[in-house]
């Protein structure tokens, strides 16, 4: 940590401390007053909404019993005639202003209706089930998935032994629809909440606060009249019931209130934060212009040496202790860029002995590899070799007894073959492991590869394989056996035809690589997985789904190549072919 971070800092921490804390005090005394003004608000929108609730009743009821009144409709209610009421109902829905208007019998059932989209045939409500109601009632009623607010009033007919018969009743409200809503909010200035049977029918607040609201409140226990806090998500609000039947909820949001008020005086404090950090920048910069330049050019030629530019000089013009530090610094760059130098040389021995050392580390694990699989299948074979013999003579005897025509001849020849396909994979496991002392002696490569070619020629012309073969002049001669050449050619020409089953690219060529004689054979088949090229030279591994051989065949070459004290490279990539050179050594006998 510098200087200017060592002053700058505390000094920030504390302005930051500072406006927090009257950050905090300031809100808790702006909320607690805001709170009393939404708690005022509230109680007068309470006021005001009752006002509303009342005229809307007195409005209702007014004109509820102008048509439970009329004589028409009386008499038309007493013939029970639904067409005659739906026709006397007609008229008095012209002449007054309503969403619905039914008309129900003593029964509930619905003589007339205007103002519903479907037929209503029965209402079933606790209010009109109780034939001996006489006086009006106001309520709020659900009619096909919508809900009103009504008032019930009787129709009734003067009796001459109760004194007065209830006819039936004349159902008349509005719709609490999203415009009635809408107007109410606006006359009462906050949000108000239906309720019926203690659960919320319609309400101003949007679809997530209504459900929040209804798990807050369910089951309702508390309907005090005064205003109580709650929270709604991350919104505070406060709440009071309205109506003695507690059917009506009004919610005054406290944070709507609060966040205009606080958001100047939050930008006030912030401006005065900054204001307050740049002046602490200006002071902290100033302290570190004038102590820590010489420091910075220091640390400037430090880091070009740390990255490894040791010609950078550094530069001591004081005398002072940052001037003997910087002298110090300086003989310290020309020892390190005299080390890195004897450091580099060393470097490049060292991988060159390190490539070297992982070329001999793989040669050797991949003889001790062979050794140790050569003692036990060497010592197998020969265990194997008795009982194969045994079972070949009786399957060739029974094949001397038997008729061509015998049903059990056809199984004995099969047996037959495959004991000696059996016999043939132990001899060349055998073979592989017990080589026999073949006799060096002078031969013409080129000669060998187009004795083999001439051999081979006809099977590339049926696997539609486009050939190619390229071979330097006067290839030196070289010492080796020529049986065992051919066998490590065929074999690495045969696996390059196996590689192209639909046909491909294979070129041969041989030429001189300073003490090497090389021959290169290439293909366009289907390569070898990078995970699969430090195994294809190992005893036993094959890659084949269908093969009469036990995964020798690299191997066997392999070995013959180094007999000879030569070596097998080879470069693959899945799908772009394959490359094998077999490196001979050009040595005189």
């Amino acid at each position: 940590m510098n200087l200017r971070i060592k002053v700058l800092f505390p000094v920030t921490l504390m302005i930051l401390m500072a406006m927090i804390v009257a950050l905090v005090i300031v809100n808790h005394v702006v909320r607690r007053q805001v709170l009393q003004g939404v708690a005022n608000e509230l109680h007068r929108s309470k006021r005001v909404f009752e006002e509303l609730v009342k005229r809307e009743r007195e409005v209702l009821l007014d004109r509820g019993w102008v048509v439970a009144e009329a004589p028409h409709l009386k008499a038309a209610v007493d013939t029970g005639d639904p067409t005659t009421v739906q026709r006397v109902l007609e008229e008095h829905f012209k002449t007054v202003r309503s969403d619905i208007l039914i008309v129900v019998d003593h029964a509930n059932r619905v003589l007339a209706q205007r103002g519903l989209d479907q037929p209503l045939n029965e209402l079933t409500y606790d209010s009109f089930t109780d034939q001996t109601r006489s006086e009006e009632d106001f309520h709020f009623l659900k009619i096909q998935d919508a809900y009103y607010q009504v008032a019930s009033l009787p129709i009734v007919s003067p009796d001459a032994i109760s004194g007065v018969f209830i006819l039936g009743h004349v159902i008349f409200g509005n719709a609490l629809d999203d415009a009635y809503l809408t107007r109410l909010k606006k006359l009462v200035k906050c949000d108000i909440v239906f309720f019926l049977n203690n659960e919320i029918i319609v309400t101003t607040l949007n679809l997530l606060k209504k459900n929040i609201l209804k798990q807050l409140l369910t089951p309702i226990t508390d309907h005090s009249s005064n205003a109580q806090k709650l929270m709604i998500g991350k919104e505070e609000v406060l709440t009071e019931w309205v109506d003695p039947e507690n059917r009506f909820l009004l919610i005054q949001s406290v944070d709507a209130a609060f966040q205009p008020i606080m958001q100047p005086i939050e930008k006030t404090m912030v401006f005065a934060t900054v204001f307050a950090f740049l002046i602490a920048i200006f002071i902290s910069s100033y302290i570190s212009y004038e102590v820590l330049t010489p420091v910075k050019k220091l640390v400037q030629a430090t880091n070009a040496i740390m990255q490894g530019d040791y010609k950078h000089k550094i530069e001591a013009r004081s005398k002072d202790e940052i001037g003997h530090l910087a002298r110090k610094f300086d003989e310290m760059r020309r020892t390190l860029k005299q080390k890195m130098q004897e450091l580099q040389e060393q470097n490049v021995q060292l991988q060159t002995a390190l490539k070297k050392l992982e070329v001999t580390q793989e040669e050797l694990v991949r003889t001790e590899k062979l050794a140790a699989t050569g003692k036990i299948t060497a010592q197998l074979s020969h265990e194997l070799n008795n009982p194969i013999h045994n079972i070949q003579s009786c399957l060739e005897t029974a094949q001397k007894r038997l008729n061509q025509n015998n049903a059990a001849r056809e199984f004995i020849d099969l047996a037959h073959q495959e004991v000696l396909r059996i016999g043939k994979l132990v001899r060349e496991m055998l073979n592989f492991y017990q080589p026999k002392i073949t006799k060096k002696q002078p031969v013409e490569i080129q000669q060998i590869l187009e004795e083999i070619i001439k051999t081979v020629q006809h099977l590339i012309m049926e696997r539609n394989i486009q050939f190619s073969t390229k071979f330097e002049p006067d290839l030196p001669i070289i010492y080796a056996s020529r049986d065992q050449l051919k066998q490590v050619f065929l074999n690495l020409i045969f696996n390059a035809m196996e590689a192209m089953p639909e046909g491909g690219r294979l070129s041969i060529s041989a030429f001189q690589d300073t003490q090497y004689l090389c021959v290169s054979i290439k293909d366009s088949g289907c390569g070898i997985p990078p995970e699969n090229l430090n195994k294809i030279f190992d005893a036993f591994f094959t890659t084949k789904a269908q093969t009469s051989g036990v995964g020798l065949g690299l191997s066997v070459s392999y070995g013959i190549v180094k007999s000879h004290g030569g070596n097998i490279e080879v470069e693959s990539q899945p799908n772009q072919g394959s490359s094998f050179v077999v490196k001979l050594p050009i040595v005189k006998k």
